[in-house]
């Protein structure tokens, strides 16, 4: 008989589906979503539910107090379902819910846990608090990155909570699959685009300043006299589109770059398939998704030093410059270009698989 597993999660996501759906296999899994309706995400809420294979309810909107959501029906949930496991996210309020609530059902903890090693050290404060609370009650934490638990221990020593790496991915084969339903989407944008013989890089994510455009703007300024066939996409949408409009304008560069506005399912993954090099210059990013699917698609990647996802970045499948360093910016977009000039194959360059990840996941669970 399997084992009841519980997550609790903010809202359901392109990059947890699979993972959700692969857990469903072995487990008896229910997932509470407690943020139902968040506007932010770029995400089709409905076409992702059509895909779930798991037990999934979004509860209504709790309250908002201290950055936290307070959302009482997840102790309805636990009394419900009677799990076995209890997987809340961070530190917050559904965390202590699952602890509170575990005397009484006896089940075990495993937190995930998104912050990046810097955020990991720098935190403090009430969260910092509800860190070492959390910590000192569960079973273990599963990690996005591979430095973050030697951080969080080194914050917290005496915590006997079992750690376990397991960065935001997909399933290639699932990826590769949409890649390759997209492809006559990606000749429509190579045709409207005006792409062929180009080379292309791009930026998936939240037009907003945290997101670093304006560096990768001023870096394309150089890397466009220097390659003569290169062009700039920016997919997706925010507060700072008017400004960076403008400033692409004032670069001279509006016949080289790019806004497509945001994109969802097949219409946001034909980019992979158009896109030789994807650019990540964020100020601030836990993790960043977008790197995983850029990998699978065979796409050279270059990141800022602070972006979670660095950790999936080997040999020449990508580059790591220093965050808000524009001449390291595009020098690293300089080699990405020559290392995909040397390999045009465009093959997954993860270093690891999917299912042999999760396999390693659900084996930490079951014996901690």
């Amino acid at each position: 008989m399997k084992k009841k597993l519980l997550v609790f999660h903010p809202f359901l996501t392109t990059y947890r589906l699979d993972l959700y759906n692969f857990l469903n296999n072995y487990f008896d899994l229910r997932v509470v979503l407690y943020m139902p309706n968040i506007q932010t995400l770029a995400f089709d809420k409905e076409a992702l539910n059509q895909k779930a294979n798991f037990s999934f309810v979004y509860l209504k909107d709790g309250k908002k107090i201290a950055g936290q959501i307070i959302s009482m029906g997840l102790f309805d949930e636990i009394n419900q379902f009677r799990p076995d496991i209890v997987m809340p996210h961070e530190f917050g309020f559904n965390a202590l819910v699952a602890i509170w609530m575990q005397k009484k059902w006896k089940y075990k903890i495993f937190i995930t846990n998104d912050d990046s090693p810097s955020i990991a050290e720098t935190t403090k404060g009430i969260r910092n608090f509800l860190r070492n609370y959390c910590l000192n009650r569960i079973n273990g934490l599963i990690a996005v990155n591979p430095e973050t638990p030697s951080v969080i221990q080194s914050k917290h020593p005496n915590t006997k909570c079992r750690f376990f790496y397991f960065p935001i991915i997909q399933d290639e084969q699932v990826f590769l699959s949409k890649i390759n339903d997209a492809g006559s989407i990606a000749h429509s944008y190579s045709e409207d685009l005006n792409l062929e013989n180009k080379f292309v890089f791009f930026f998936v994510g939240r037009l907003v300043k945290v997101k670093g455009i304006d560096l990768l703007l001023t870096a394309f300024s150089e890397i466009s006299k220097q390659i003569e066939n290169a062009h700039l996409i920016l997919v997706g949408d925010g507060l700072e589109k008017n400004n960076l409009q403008k400033m692409a304008a004032d670069l001279g560069l509006d016949k080289v770059v790019s806004f497509v506005g945001k994109k969802s399912d097949l219409a946001l993954v034909a980019y992979f398939k158009v896109g030789h090099v994807l650019v990540l210059p964020s100020r601030f990013e836990p993790f960043g998704a977008v790197v995983n699917e850029a990998l699978v698609a065979g796409c050279r990647v270059v990141v800022s030093s602070v972006v979670g996802a660095k950790c999936l970045i080997t040999n020449n499948a990508g580059f790591i410059f220093d965050s808000e360093n524009v001449n390291d910016l595009q020098n690293k977009m300089l080699l990405a270009y020559q290392a995909s000039l040397k390999d045009k194959s465009k093959s997954n360059c993860m270093p690891f698989g999917f299912n042999e990840k999760t396999k390693e996941l659900i084996e930490f669970i079951y014996e901690n």
